[in-house]
């Protein structure tokens, strides 16, 4: 029980930087999956287009 207290708690990772949350948001993983499994999109394409939503979000 001691140990479990000692080592404290972690906080959440929208407590350390709100993009995070706009990521989480905009659900950017589902929609990339959906383009790979309904759209018939290349797997590379997709996550390229998420990767660039990432880092638009990201450089904001």
């Amino acid at each position: 029980m001691f140990n479990q207290y000692a080592a404290g708690t972690v906080t959440f990772e929208f407590t350390k930087n709100y993009r995070f949350t706009v990521i989480n948001n905009e659900n950017v993983w589902a929609k990339a999956m959906s383009r790979i499994v309904t759209d018939k999109v290349p797997v590379d394409k997709a996550v390229d287009e998420m990767i660039a939503r990432i880092k638009t979000v990201a450089a904001q």
